[in-house]
Parts: C-alpha cells; sequence; structure tokens
C-alpha cells in the first residue's frame, strides 16, 4: 500500500513540476513504406554495383502493414553454383552482391525545435545458402549528418559469427547488440539533419532491413512540416531568423509571406537588410506591425503582391520614426498595392515606395477615404504602367525614371510645395490623368513642372508662378479631345486659326491667384505641324473664345515636337497652342543654301512674279534653336542672296516667309544643308538611299560641272554654273526620276568626285 501511494505521489510530482513532466513527442517525419500521406520522408536507394534485388520498398518482412524498406542484400541464385561473393567470386547471371549499398533520407529541417531524435527499427533476413545470414564480414552502419557536414558513423553493427535478429528480438554476443528500435538524439542548435543506413555485406543472398524510421520532436510551437512564410515571431523581431517563421525556414524571393498582427513579435527591419519574398498579406486587428523606420538602408522587397487584408486602426506598416527630416525605410514593390483597410494602416513617415513590376501595377484602397497616402513616390517600370484605382497623396517626392502614372477618374496629389517634388520625368515617365501639386505661395519667383500626357504621348506644362498668393493647390490634366471654336487670332501680322490638334491643358488653382506668372507648353502627337509660328493661348471653357493674354516669348518645332511660351497671365483656365494659317510654297520659287569652306553659308532664293509685293524673313533652325536672320523688302529685283556668316556647324534649316502688303504672313521655302565648315568638303547627297527627294550640297567656292548617267550608262542630264543654282536645279530634276541606281559626276576646281545615288 506504501508502494502504491508512493508511485501515485509520483506521479502528480512529474506532471506538475515543470522540467520534470514527460513530454509528448511529435512527428516530424516518417516513413514506413505504406505509401501513405503519413510516409512523407523521401529516400533515396543508392548502389555503386550491380544486382537482382535493389535497395527500395518491398512488400517482405514488414514490421507494421505490408511493406518494409530494403538496406542491402542480392540473390540466392548463387548458392546452387557454389559461387558467391565471400571469396570475390561472382556469378555469371546475377554479379556480386551489392557491396555499400545505402538507403538515404533526405535533408529535414530542424531548426529551433529541442528534443529532435530519430527512431529506426531494423532485421536481417537468414541466409537462404548457409547460417543466419550475417556474419564477420558483414555489417550495418548508421549514419548521419548535421548541417550538411561530413556524414558520420553513430552506431555499427557488426560480429565475428553468424547472427539473426527481427524487429522484435536481437542477437546476443559481442559486440553489444544495436538496440530495436534503434535511436539517436539529434545535438541541439542543429538546422539540417541527414539520416542514411549503409550496408556491407560478402553474400548475393544477405539481406537487411528498416521500417517505421521516425524523427520526432518535443517542441509543439511550430507547425510540422509548418506553413511556408507564415511569420510567429516567437523567439525575436528578426526576419533572418528562421525561429520567426512557422516552418523555420527563412522566405527567399519565391515565398509567399503571411504576418498575423497576433503575432508574438513585430518584424523590425534592420539596417542594411533587405527582406524579401513573393506576395505579403497581412490579416488581423490592432497588434504587431512590419516595422522599417529612421534609414533608408532598411529594406522590405516584395516580387509579388502586397496586400492588407487587417483591420482599421491596426497601423501594421510602420515606416515612421516621428523625426521630420529624416528618410525612412524602403519597399520594393513588383506587383499590386492593396489596402483593404484604412490609409492610416499604412503609417508611410518619410519612408519611399518603389514602383518596379514589368506589368501593370494598381494601386488600390478600399476605404472611402480621398487617398492612398504615401511619403516618397519613385515609378521605374521596364514596361506597363501604375494604375489607379485610387488617388494616391504622396507626401514628399514623386520620381518619374521610367512608366506612366494612369489615374483615369483619380489624381495623383503631390503635397510638398517644393517645386522640385516633381522630378525625373519625361517622354518615358509622366502622368496619364490628373495631377494636383501644393504651391508654395510666397513672394519669389518659382518654376513648377506638371508633366502630363496620354497614354501615347507626354505633354509638359511648366508654369513660373511670380509672387504668387491666393492659391494653396495647382490641378492639371491633358486632354486629347478638343471641342469648341477654333481660335480667330492676329498677334504680329500673324492669322492664328486652328489648335495643335494633340490636345489641350487644363489647369485651375483652388482659389482665385493673385500674382502673374508664365506658361512653357511642349505639345506631342499632333499631325496638323509644320505652320511658320505658333502661340499660346487659353479660355475659360469649351464654350468660350481663345484669346492671347500676355506676351508671347518664343515658340520652336524640332522634332515633332512644338515648344511655346507665353508670360505675363494673370488666371488660369484650359490652355492649348494654336498655328498660323499654312501657305503653301510660293510658285516659282526657290531657295537655295550652299556651305563655304569657311564655315559660311551662302544662301539664295528667286522668284518668278515680277509683281510680287511685300517682304520677305529668313529663320535658321539649329539644335532645337531658332535664329531671325534677317528681313529683305521687295524691290525691282526677282533675286536675293545673303551671307550667313554666323552659320554654325552641323545640320541646318532655312526657312523664308513672305508677308504680303496685306499683313499675311506664310512659308514661303525651306531648305537643308549640312555645314562641314571643311575647306576640302566633298560634295555631298543625302538622304542616300531616299525616296525621290534628294538634296545635294556643292562647295559654294567655285563653279560646277554635273553629269547624271543611268547605271547602265545612259546620259540622263549635264549642267553647269554656280553651287547654289546648280543645287536647285538638280534635286527638281531627281524629284521625278524612277526608282534605282544612278552614278553623279561632281568637276569643280580641278576636281573629280563620283557618287552613287539610290532612288528606293
Amino acid at each position: 500500500m506504501i508502494a502504491r501511494e508512493r508511485c501515485i505521489a509520483l506521479f502528480f510530482l512529474l506532471w506538475f513540476i515543470p522540467g520534470l513532466m514527460l513530454r509528448a513527442q511529435t512527428v516530424i517525419a516518417f516513413q514506413g513504406g505504406e505509401g501513405t500521406a503519413a510516409d512523407n520522408w523521401g529516400f533515396v536507394p543508392i548502389t555503386n554495383a550491380g544486382g537482382a534485388i535493389p535497395p527500395g520498398i518491398v512488400g517482405t518482412a514488414a514490421r507494421t502493414g505490408s511493406f518494409a524498406i530494403r538496406a542491402a542484400g542480392g540473390s540466392n541464385i548463387g548458392c546452387t553454383s557454389g559461387t558467391n561473393c565471400i571469396t570475390g567470386g561472382a556469378n555469371s547471371s546475377t554479379g556480386c552482391a551489392m557491396h555499400g549499398t545505402a538507403v538515404q533520407f533526405n535533408p529535414v529541417n530542424v531548426a529551433c525545435l529541442d528534443g529532435v531524435q530519430l527512431s529506426v527499427y531494423h532485421r536481417s533476413q537468414p541466409s537462404a545458402c548457409s547460417g543466419a545470414g550475417f556474419d564477420a564480414s558483414d555489417n550495418l552502419n548508421f549514419e548521419v549528418r548535421l548541417d550538411g557536414g561530413a556524414w558520420m558513423t553513430i552506431q555499427t553493427m557488426a560480429t565475428s559469427s553468424d547472427y539473426l535478429w527481427t524487429y522484435a528480438t536481437n542477437p546476443a554476443g559481442v559486440p553489444a547488440t544495436v538496440p530495436n528500435p534503434w535511436t539517436y538524439t539529434v545535438p541541439s542548435g542543429t538546422n539540417s539533419f541527414e539520416f542514411r543506413v549503409r550496408a556491407v555485406v560478402n553474400r548475393s543472398d544477405e539481406v537487411f532491413y528498416l521500417d517505421d524510421v521516425t524523427l520526432t520532436t518535443t517542441t509543439t510551437a511550430y507547425g510540422i512540416p509548418g506553413t511556408a512564410g507564415l511569420w510567429n515571431g516567437l523567439v525575436s523581431t528578426n526576419w533572418f531568423n528562421p525561429c520567426n517563421w512557422d516552418s523555420r525556414s527563412v522566405p527567399t524571393a519565391g515565398t509567399n509571406v503571411t504576418f498575423p498582427t497576433a503575432a508574438t513579435n513585430d518584424i523590425v527591419i534592420q539596417s542594411l537588410q533587405n527582406c524579401v519574398c513573393n506576395n505579403l498579406t497581412c490579416s488581423g486587428g490592432a497588434g504587431r506591425s512590419i516595422n522599417a523606420t529612421g534609414s533608408p538602408d532598411k529594406m522590405l522587397t516584395v516580387f509579388g503582391n502586397l496586400t492588407n487584408n487587417t483591420s482599421a486602426g491596426s497601423t501594421v506598416l510602420r515606416f515612421d520614426d516621428g523625426s521630420a527630416g529624416t528618410p525612412d525605410g524602403v519597399i520594393n514593390l513588383y506587383g499590386n498595392w492593396t489596402n483593404n483597410s484604412s490609409a492610416a494602416d499604412f503609417v508611410e513617415g518619410e519612408s519611399t515606395v518603389n514602383f518596379l513590376g514589368s506589368a501593370n501595377q494598381t494601386i488600390s484602397l478600399a476605404t472611402v477615404e480621398p487617398s492612398e497616402n504615401f511619403g516618397n513616390v519613385t515609378v521605374n517600370k521596364p514596361s506597363g504602367d501604375v494604375v489607379l484605382a485610387k488617388s494616391i497623396q504622396v507626401g514628399s517626392l514623386l520620381t518619374l525614371t521610367n512608366g506612366k502614372i494612369t489615374t483615369a477618374a483619380n489624381a495623383v496629389g503631390v503635397a510638398n510645395p517644393l517645386p522640385a517634388s516633381v522630378m525625373g520625368h519625361s517622354t518615358a515617365s509622366y502622368v496619364n490623368g490628373n495631377l494636383v501639386r501644393a504651391i508654395l505661395a510666397i513672394p519669389g519667383t518659382r518654376t513648377y513642372d506638371f508633366p502630363l500626357g496620354t497614354a501615347s504621348n507626354y505633354e509638359l506644362a511648366s508654369l513660373t508662378l511670380n509672387n504668387p498668393a491666393g492659391i494653396t493647390v495647382i490641378g492639371g490634366f491633358f486632354n486629347p479631345f478638343i471641342t469648341g471654336t477654333p481660335p480667330s487670332i492676329t498677334e504680329s501680322s500673324n492669322l492664328y486659326n486652328a489648335m495643335l490638334d494633340a490636345g489641350i491643358w487644363d489647369l485651375a488653382p483652388d482659389a482665385p491667384y493673385i500674382g502673374s506668372y508664365d506658361i512653357t507648353l511642349v505639345e506631342r502627337g499632333y499631325s496638323n505641324g509644320g505652320a511658320a509660328s505658333y502661340i499660346d493661348v487659353k479660355r475659360p471653357d469649351a464654350v468660350s473664345l481663345w484669346s492671347n493674354p500676355g506676351t508671347h516669348v518664343s515658340f520652336s518645332e524640332v522634332g515633332s515636337v512644338v515648344t511655346c511660351t507665353r508670360s505675363g497671365l494673370t488666371s488660369f483656365s484650359e490652355f492649348g497652342i494654336a498655328r498660323n494659317i499654312l501657305v503653301l510654297a510660293m510658285d516659282g520659287l526657290s531657295l537655295n543654301a550652299s556651305p563655304k569652306t569657311d564655315g559660311q553659308v551662302a544662301v539664295r532664293w528667286r522668284w518668278v512674279d515680277d509683281k510680287l509685293q511685300g517682304h520677305f524673313d529668313l529663320k535658321r533652325e539649329h539644335d532645337g534653336q531658332v535664329q531671325d536672320l534677317g528681313t529683305w523688302e521687295i524691290g525691282s529685283t526677282q533675286i536675293i542672296q545673303m551671307l550667313d556668316k554666323d552659320a554654325p556647324v552641323g545640320y541646318i534649316r532655312y526657312k523664308l516667309y513672305y508677308t504680303g502688303v496685306d499683313g499675311a504672313r506664310s512659308e514661303a521655302a525651306t531648305t537643308d544643308v549640312w555645314n562641314t565648315a571643311d575647306p576640302h568638303a566633298r560634295p555631298l547627297l543625302w538622304p542616300n538611299p531616299s525616296d525621290g527627294k534628294v538634296h545635294l550640297q556643292l562647295s559654294a567656292e567655285h563653279d560646277w560641272r554635273l553629269e547624271l548617267v543611268r547605271i547602265d550608262g545612259a546620259q540622263l542630264g549635264i549642267w553647269r554654273g554656280d553651287a547654289v543654282t546648280l543645287q536647285g536645279q538638280f534635286e527638281q530634276f531627281v524629284a521625278s526620276l524612277p526608282s534605282g541606281v544612278y552614278l553623279l559626276n561632281c568637276l569643280g576646281n580641278g576636281e573629280n568626285y563620283h557618287l552613287k545615288m539610290v532612288i528606293r
């Protein structure tokens, strides 16, 4: 009775005293050979010699169920012939036994687990020839490998005579019996564990078996095998500690991460850390958060989508250290930004979100709040747009490097009132839709860019505000559809009665504007360019007439881009670029230019109509700049020539404008020249090959003789005279030639030049 009472007391002592009670074993990996879901521990049967009975799962000698794992063995065919491998002999039909045969189990992650233990049942097969089948030349080695190191033999079954054992009984004798099951305790702190059985046999009929191979742990805090990417934060806030993840593995770029706000610890990203994953999903209510504050070298890179499914008030993404002027962490995002909670649950501070994906990336916010808020936003995408399903507010810098932001009915708001708060924009990156910028409304002069456009074209508007007051923001968008009445404006004797047809800008402040401003519009994508001049115009709305308040400053048209500036405006509205009437070049008028060896260019034009009245203006276009070269009144002569003494080196276009006595002005002629400023310049044809319009360039220093022949030798024309005259005659003649290959011989100053010309 006393003994019974002592046993009961000991039971309760072990149960209630921490550290003394027996802990349950949780299975980490198991292999019983039955082919069920429980058999989750894969293995590889390895052999370095052939044989009729290879290692692997077999339907014999099972401890439980119907299957076991054969660890080594061969065939008993060699018995009757008296030939086996005891002395190295071989049977011609089966070969020797499989020396060094191994069954190697797959590596298992045991990081962060306590009390990890291996249990292996093993048995021998009686010899079909003689004896128990396990003799002095045979051994069975149990080997482990920890954290990818060298294989270690932990236990060896070897003897000096025939032995036979089963799963339930072991042989007696020397050396000591290997227990059944054989167990091994994995050292604490091991991250990766591997196990194999390696058998050495000397007969083709000797076989060894394993069954119910089990790896267990006393730890119960993790799921086994665990959910990949599920944060629990059991030991710390460190993303890179595997013990903070349910699967005990740090996520990679392909891992979907789930962050529950009920986790034990926050995720705190440290300096110089880049925490990567595929999709990131946050869930739960108020509680834990992901923190990256106080430094831009704390980085979270999400190669998939970032989704916040927390309830309002969770503040699950904390990227604000509360210190103004101190940059916070960075989120690199390649997928969609989906916030199904409140805008306040991303505490953005002075963090940066980089949108980097090659496909369209959507920003959405499920609540009725007006916008999703960011600190800094950078768009740097190789392709695709950032598409707004909700308006966004950028607190500091909007950097547009590559890729558009498409807003539809939403808007991009930039709360930083400094002009440089929107930067990097170009034809590769701008806002397709609505952009609202905060304005520094204090004395001074500042220029604010509005990088707007459509799906296909970048349409930049720049406002230079002079002592602005009365407003806090200016919003703008570019409208590709032009409605209402065309302009009818005369300025500097030029009539402007059409709009460049790519579209118009709408720029408006939040209150009446006090002060003046200048505006520069840069338009692309139009189909009706080529005018003699352009001006900026404005109107209050689509039902009002276009007007031209303020003062025209400049215009240019280079590479199908018109840039036009106007100053002295005081109110905002719709803006566009108007063009003057384009009249085709005058009949019987020719304009030619030819470079001289000293770098100057000789320009000459002549006309047929001897009753022409009015004056000519000549302009030079080079490298995006337009220069007025002078005005010539029309007198009794029908030829005018001038010398462009300051002609730049390179490609030059000369444009001649005619203004009649009625004040109507039109473009009369255009010619191009390539000024090399080379005293030994050769004659030049361009473009070559061409589609029919060919420019010939001859030095104006002397007269020339030209001869044009077809490739078959047929002579087509001969011209003699000065360079400028011959260039015009030759170009007019070539314009009517059919496709083919031609040779042009140019004789001048004692030199003969041969040029090949191809017309497609």
